[in-house]
Parts: C-alpha cells; structure tokens; sequence
C-alpha cells in the first residue's frame, strides 16, 4: 500500500491472456501453473488496493499453511509457538523489497506448503505426487518432499529422495533443456534477472520447512503470553530491518516517477522530487518532463538535480526503466517513429522474455 509503484512494476511487465497458447506455454514447463496463477493475479496490480489485497491474503494463506503443516491433526487450541508461523510469510515481504522479485514464488511456495500434509500421508504414492509437485511449483517442492522424509525416518525415504533427484534431472531433460540447468534446478520465473540467484531464494524454503518443523513438536509454555508477545516484537523488529536492508530508495523513487507519470499526476512527482530526488539521469528526465507539463521548467529547472542533455531526452538504454520517460516525452513532441523505437526496446529488454501490456498500448 505504501509503494504501489512495486505492484505497477509488476503489472506492467507482463501481458496475461485468456487464450489456450498462452496457457500451453506456461504449463510446459515446471512450476508452469504457478507461474500461469501467479500472472493472473499480477494483472489486478494495475489497482493498488487490489495488488495490496491480493498480496496481503497470499501471506496469510502460506502462514495458515504452514500451521496446517505442522499440525496436521491440530484442533482449536494453540501452542505458544503458533506465533512462529509467520515466518516465512514476514521473510517473504522482506524478500518482495527487491522489485525483481516475481509473485510466482511465493504462489509456488504455497502451493508446495498446501502439499504437505498429502506428502506425509502418500508413502508410495509419492511416486506420483513428486513429479505432479515439481510440474505445479517448481523445485520449492523440496519442502513437502524433505518434511516427509524426516517424518517418515525409514530406508523407503532414502529411496524416494533419490527417486526426486531422477524426477528433477528426466524433467529438466524433457521440459527444460533449453535453460540453464542451474536455473531449471532453483526455479524458472522466480526471479525476473534470469542471471541471477538471490540467497533468499535459498533461505526461504530452507526456513519455511524449520518453521514447520518447529511449530510441529507441539511445545507448551506454562504462561505463554509474555514469550508469545516478546517473540512477536522481535519478529516485526526483524522484518523492519530485513525489508529496509534489501529496499533501494533510488530504484523506489525512480519507480514512483514512473508511476505517478502514467497516470498523469505531475505535481506529485515535483513534490516527491523537492524531498528526495535520485542523482541519475531517468529521476532528472522525468522530474523535467513533469516540470514542462506544469509549466515550470524555466522558473525551476535550476532547483533539482540535472546532468546535461540527458537530463531533457535521454539517449537509448536497453533496460525496462531507462527509456519510458524519454518515450512519452518524444511522444508528446509528435515523433512517433523514435518513440516507437524506445518502446519496442524497453518490451524487449524485459529480462524473462515477457511482453507488456502497457508498452503494447
């Protein structure tokens, strides 16, 4: 609700369509159906109240989840470690800092968590229920797999880890060849720099089966409340510092220009830019640009940050971001042609090969 130029971000960076190619694409490759849910849900971000929803009841559900996991046959009352559920809920939004972040992962995630209890139960049903995991979510199915495995403690679960290690390598053979294995094998569309793996990608499966592990012995306190609120304190503190840890102002604020500039509100933008105002060329274009359209670029120009000629159009950068300001400014000069040109490349540029609604209008 705070930054909703993060749900725009999303949202336009990404075109879903109702049509059965676009699904049979999405669902040819593991973790496809969470890919395929994740985008639909991801085209309501275009209204922040919408994407706050939407993304505030993906965090509940995994932390409910993640209860159900650990107690399978838990009844109405709850222990004192009940508060250690929201976890991997909190360290996911500290996680979605990083705007590149795609909301396939945590769809995946829960997804992977909802398996959890049919994964303790299947046994040899699991020959099945592996593969139909991996297909749904992705490599996040570790989760159930692992959860079942150390619950279970017998030779046959040695048998089906190596089992998943076949499933996983015959899968990436069949489905996903032409990727990186090393991408295969930590998640396809988790992430939108293709180049990259962040650690919390690692860490956050890794926590989400401690805490249902955790939250699984049943522990009891005689007085609950005082470690219960102490526990709750600590982990707001937490996440506080871990969101502020991965949130970049700059990248935020030149976000916010972009924002606030589509949907036309340029007096925002100069009174965010009187407070704070990036030091880079996209934050200077568009502060000019919404300068121009209020009619104060000769009376102001001088008050905010400026770095030449970039600083009116700037040249062809080939990233999702750079270009868009520069785009509506020679769009609004009446040259079509080049602002077709920086459109096309800023689709193109668009790191998991997606194209996007905003930039095909």
């Amino acid at each position: 609700w705070l930054f909703p130029q993060d749900l725009s971000y999303q949202e336009q960076n990404q075109l879903f369509l109702f049509t059965w190619d676009y699904l049979g694409q999405r669902l040819a490759l593991p973790g496809g159906p969470a890919d395929w849910l994740s985008e639909f849900l991801v085209q309501f971000f275009y209204y922040r109240a919408a994407g706050a929803l939407i993304l505030a009841l993906l965090a509940v559900l995994l932390q409910r989840l993640v209860w159900r996991a650990a107690r399978p046959s838990h009844k109405a009352d709850k222990p004192s470690l009940y508060v250690l559920s929201c976890i991997p809920s909190l360290l996911m939004l500290v996680y979605q800092g990083d705007v590149e972040v795609l909301v396939s992962y945590p769809v995946a995630l829960i997804l992977s968590v909802a398996l959890c209890p049919a994964m303790t139960r299947a046994r040899w049903h699991r020959l099945w229920l592996i593969p139909l995991g991996w297909w749904l979510a992705g490599p996040v199915i570790l989760v159930p797999i692992l959860l079942s495995c150390i619950r279970g403690r017998s030779w046959q679960d040695l048998l089906m880890l190596g089992y998943t290690a076949l499933v996983f390598f015959a899968g990436y053979r069949l489905l996903a060849a032409q990727y990186p294995a090393r991408d295969a094998f930590f998640g396809l569309n988790y992430y939108r720099l293709v180049e990259s793996l962040p650690v919390l990608q690692i860490v956050i499966p890794a926590v989400t089966l401690l805490t249902i592990l955790l939250c699984g012995l049943g522990i009891r306190l005689r007085n609950p409340l005082v470690p219960g609120i102490v526990t709750f304190l600590l982990l707001i503190l937490g996440t506080g510092f871990g969101v502020r840890m991965t949130f970049d102002k700059d990248v935020h604020e030149t976000l916010a220009y972009d924002w606030l500039i589509r949907h036309e509100r340029y007096a925002d933008v100069i009174a965010r830019a009187e407070k704070y105002q990036p030091r880079n060329p996209v934050s200077a274009c568009s502060v000019n640009f919404c300068l121009f359209m209020n009619g104060q670029l000769e009376q102001r120009l001088t008050q905010f940050y400026q770095c030449g000629t970039e600083g009116l159009v700037l040249p062809s950068i080939r990233d999702n971001l750079s270009d868009i300001t520069s785009a509506e400014i020679l769009w609004m000069m009446g040259m079509p042609n080049i602002t077709l040109q920086y459109i096309f490349d800023v689709q193109e540029s668009i790191q998991n090969g997606r194209k996007s609604g905003r930039f095909f209008c």
